[in-house]
């Protein structure tokens, strides 16, 4: 729905301007001296301008403008034609919007959502909508859809700023077109050197009328595009709010997918038990019917490659340092993945392949990728680094011999959210119930990092605005601090009166930081 403001405003203007001829009218002069005086004004060039005969209405007034009326109120036609447009355009892109926000993000799948688009005519919402949907199709997953949102966002605020500039220009083009006439009034005024009765009516006329003119369509031109601005930030902010909760929809669709694999399964390329060394029990066969002929050369080959086998399966990996660190996400850990290859021994082993492979979370290695092969050194050393990526929580690295079926070991990381960014709306929200009774659900809401992740430990404080509702021990203020999935809530309890209650959650230092709850009380 148009704001109601805007609305009224419009239709006062229109009235006004159709209807000049009615609104405050002016007796007619009908002395013998006004009329020889007028006649004398149309005699001369400035009254010529003006065509003045009589003040009959505001119509008549703004005459004494003469040629440079018809610019100003060109300038607010144009103006006033440029805001409906723009306001038809917000009206009708929510009109296009409606039916994607009746959808139930928290359950909805895919298919739903591309159904409605189809269906429906193109909005900022829906191209918002799709545009996430064919990402999230390329790249199987949500991450960095944020980011996506707001680069969005922004572009849709770009396209705004050239509506307000070129309101702007309207506004100041119709304020510069009142001083352009009020110059030349003065100038009929003086000019000459002879400062004549009718001149100066003339010429003061057009000065006056021009500047009050231009100051008037310039008021009214910033005050429709200020409503029209407002209007347009309460639209991009529904579109912000529902394209972050379909985000967050698309990364439990996510989770769900993952979750159906599980980390510790085994891939069906570590099932198999093949290895560089090892022989078939068709070669060793083959090797011993060999030595019966009486081949050295067969028994020396034999006792070379099960010596390697059995060299082999005595190799051991043992992790160095480098395990159970934590790091900001989007950063590389301080320290490096170390291991040693030793044999039974306890000896180093040099020039021996090893293989790390992250299995959890979505870090790179120092080579970038998920999966890097390291030569061991002369020590029996190898050793890689890992770059957390942008999800916070666990992240783990096996290591693992090339080719073998040995014991692998793991190193573990933590990857923690960076400083919060957002606070966004959980649940809780217009619930009713008797006054004087604590609301069913606790208001909830949710601090995150501009990666999505949750942030914990962070204050947020809820205040009553209205209403006597309260919190426990009958506290009109709550603080309160967000739990290790970023959460943060609070029991509320309605006033003693029917009527509506607002609580408003705040938290500092973060974009978006505030949230105003509404509950009704009902007798």
């Amino acid at each position: 729905m148009l704001n109601r403001n805007l609305i009224l405003l419009v239709s006062a203007v229109l009235i006004i301007f159709t209807s000049f001829e009615n609104i405050l009218a002016f007796p007619q002069i009908a002395d013998s001296d006004s009329t020889e005086q007028i006649s004398q004004i149309e005699k001369i060039d400035p009254v010529a301008l003006t065509k003045l005969k009589d003040l009959k209405s505001l119509w008549d007034i703004t005459k004494f403008g003469g040629i440079f009326r018809w610019f100003i109120i060109g300038i607010f036609i144009l103006g006033m034609i440029t805001v409906l447009y723009k306001v038809s355009e917000l009206f009708l892109d929510r009109k296009y919007s409606r039916e994607l926000e009746k959808l139930k993000l928290k359950r909805v799948t895919l298919v739903d959502v591309m159904r409605v688009i189809k269906n429906n005519k193109q909005s900022m919402l829906s191209k918002l909508f799709k545009y996430m949907l064919d990402l999230y199709q390329t790249r199987k997953s949500a991450e960095g859809f944020s980011d996506e949102i707001v680069d969005y966002v922004q572009i849709q605020q770009d396209r705004f700023q050239a509506f307000q500039a070129k309101m702007s220009f309207f506004s100041d083009t119709a304020g510069a077109l009142g001083l352009l006439g009020t110059v030349w009034g003065m100038f009929l005024t003086f000019f000459g050197g002879d400062l004549e009765k009718h001149k100066i009516l003339s010429g003061m006329g057009i000065a006056l009328i021009t500047t009050l003119m231009g100051l008037v369509v310039s008021i009214f031109l910033n005050l429709f595009t200020t409503q029209t601005h407002s209007y347009f930030r309460r639209r991009i902010d529904k579109v912000t709010d529902l394209g972050n909760q379909f985000r967050l929809r698309l990364h439990q669709l996510e989770q769900t997918l993952d979750n159906s694999f599980p980390d510790d399964e085994v891939d069906s390329d570590l099932e198999q038990a093949s290895s560089d060394y090892e022989l078939s029990e068709e070669v060793i066969a083959e090797v011993d019917r060999q030595l019966k002929q009486s081949k050295p050369i067969f028994e020396n080959y034999k006792d070379s490659i099960l010596n390697k086998k059995n060299e082999q399966n005595n190799y051991q990996i043992i992790p160095i340092s480098g395990d159970d660190q934590q790091m900001i996400v989007n950063n590389r850990l301080e320290k490096s993945f170390v291991v040693q290859m030793s044999n039974s021994n306890g000896s180093g082993v040099a020039d021996k392949a090893l293989v790390f492979e992250v299995v959890k979370g979505n870090g790179k290695l120092a080579n970038g990728r998920k999966e890097q092969e390291v030569l061991t050194d002369a020590s029996g050393l190898a050793q890689t680094l890992l770059i957390l990526g942008s999800i916070a929580g666990e992240n783990r690295v096996r290591v693992r011999f090339k080719n073998t079926n040995n014991s692998d070991i793991y190193f573990k990381a933590w990857g923690k959210p960076t400083d919060p960014e957002r606070m966004v709306y959980v649940s809780g929200n217009h619930q009713n119930s008797s006054y004087g009774k604590e609301l069913e659900k606790p208001l909830v809401v949710k601090v995150i990092d501009k990666f999505d992740n949750p942030v914990p430990n962070w204050p947020v404080t809820y205040k009553v605005i209205k209403g006597k509702g309260y919190f426990p021990e009958k506290k009109s203020i709550f603080l309160t601090k967000t739990d290790e999935n970023g959460i943060a809530e609070a029991y509320f309890t309605l006033g003693n009166k029917p009527g509506f209650n607002s609580v408003r959650a705040t938290t500092k230092g973060m974009k978006r930081a505030k949230f105003e709850f509404e509950a009704l009380g009902q007798g």
